[in-house]
């Protein structure tokens, strides 16, 4: 069999598995069901460029399924594909499989589990980002802040500001396990580095939740933040990168230094909430 169309087999196969054979071709920390319709994308396409050719029977079985695909796809439809339990109950992943077993019958291959794929799987570091929440502290011989869980007003003390920080609260909520966590992010730059980490130092003891970090530097498509000793590190850079993206920052990556870490972010505008990935993680230099 051609190459190319002996990975149309496999990907057409493993689509139309029951959940529990499916989590079985794949490390388990991919978003599965993006990772099986991505896979079919890619043999498809390739079948079409490199000129394979089909029956007509066949080619309606693959649009068909094609298209249902593409009628599922995008922002709203998230949880479909991010979700283990909505691909064991969804109807319409049950419509998928039996679209897929439709291919199958009609080039005519078994419906047997197929092998899984040969791809070397690094751990995506993938989330949803939200802003809900932001505003300024403004200088002044004591300065207060509205917590965002309760509105209450809190001194965080006599620091004076020597100029208005802007703050954001980010939601995150990762793809890859299901945790979320709520950031609150000031943006303190240029201000001088004492000052930065006295009312850094004042917010983190005053907050738990959500967690505190503050951003000591930004510019064009880069920032480097000073996270809290509570936040994981990825979620800090990935809150910082939608509160960039936030501030009409169109650079795509992004370059988020959190302490000793760098990270590159992508995120994918559109309706919030948005999708962000860490394309790289390396120590900084």
């Amino acid at each position: 069999m051609d190459p190319t169309l002996a990975e149309l087999q496999r990907t057409v196969r493993a689509l139309a598995q029951p959940l529990e054979v499916q989590e079985t071709l794949f490390p388990d920390f991919v978003v599965l069901g993006d990772e099986l319709v991505m896979e079919l994308g890619d043999a498809l396409g390739a079948c079409r460029r490199t000129g394979v050719v089909w029956s007509a029977l066949q080619e309606q079985g693959l649009s068909e399924l094609d298209a249902f695909i593409v009628s599922v796809s995008g922002e709203q439809y998230l949880e479909l594909w991010t979700e283990r339990d909505r691909m064991r109950t969804d109807p319409r992943w049950t419509r998928m499989r039996n679209l897929a077993v439709a291919v199958l019958d009609a080039f005519g291959w078994k419906n047997v589990v197929p092998s899984p794929n040969t791809a070397f799987y690094i751990r995506a570091v993938e989330a949803t980002v939200e802003v809900v929440r932001y505003g300024n502290l403004w200088p002044g011989g004591v300065t207060e802040l509205v917590t965002p869980e309760t509105g209450e007003v809190i001194a965080l003390g006599t620091t004076a500001l020597d100029q208005p920080w802007q703050f954001v609260v980010v939601n995150v909520v990762r793809l890859d396990t299901g945790v979320s966590s709520s950031h609150f992010l000031l943006n303190a730059f240029p201000s001088q580095p004492v000052l930065v980490a006295n009312v850094c130092d004042i917010v983190a003891a005053r907050f738990s939740d959500p967690l505190t970090s503050v951003i000591i530097w930004d510019g064009d498509g880069r920032s480097h933040v000073r996270s809290s000793p509570k936040a994981n590190a990825e979620d800090v850079a990935l809150a910082a990168a939608a509160y960039q993206a936030w501030g009409l920052d169109e650079a795509d990556p992004m370059t988020i230094t959190v302490d000793a870490r760098m990270y590159d972010v992508s995120i994918a505008l559109s309706e919030p909430p948005w999708r962000a990935r860490i394309l790289t993680n390396t120590s900084a230099r």
